[in-house]
């Protein structure tokens, strides 16, 4: 009897550990998935283009505005503000280029590569 005792005593530990672990690790994965621990995610990153080593442009979202921001290590500075007029010219001058197919793209690719065969 004192020997089923000591197996039974470290696996309810162990049982313990593990079902604490999973408490954490669930935990932590319900924070990573919240943006903005303070509320809506208001802010969004459209995009951002390196000029330096450490310096950046970026155009975020805030509120419903676009703004252009210039960023370094040290600071952030707001270099314009795009009015709603702009930001839906932007979008509405920006067309998809007509995709070609794989095989015509592959074909013009390889015949400007390999010599014709014809004309050997």
């Amino acid at each position: 009897m004192n020997g089923e005792l000591s197996l039974v005593q470290p696996l309810l530990g162990l049982i313990f550990v593990f079902l604490v672990m999973f408490g954490v690790f669930w935990i932590v994965r319900k924070l990573q998935d919240k943006k903005n621990i303070f509320g809506g995610k208001s802010i969004h990153i459209i995009e951002a283009a390196s000029v330096g080593t450490r310096e950046r442009i970026v155009i975020a979202s805030v509120e419903g505005k676009r703004l252009v921001l210039g960023v370094t290590a040290q600071s952030i500075n707001l270099l314009k503000e795009l009015e709603q007029a702009e930001v839906e010219a932007s979008t509405s001058t920006i067309t998809q280029p007509e995709k070609e197919s794989f095989k015509t793209q592959l074909s013009q690719s390889l015949s400007s590569v390999l010599p014709q065969r014809g004309k050997q």
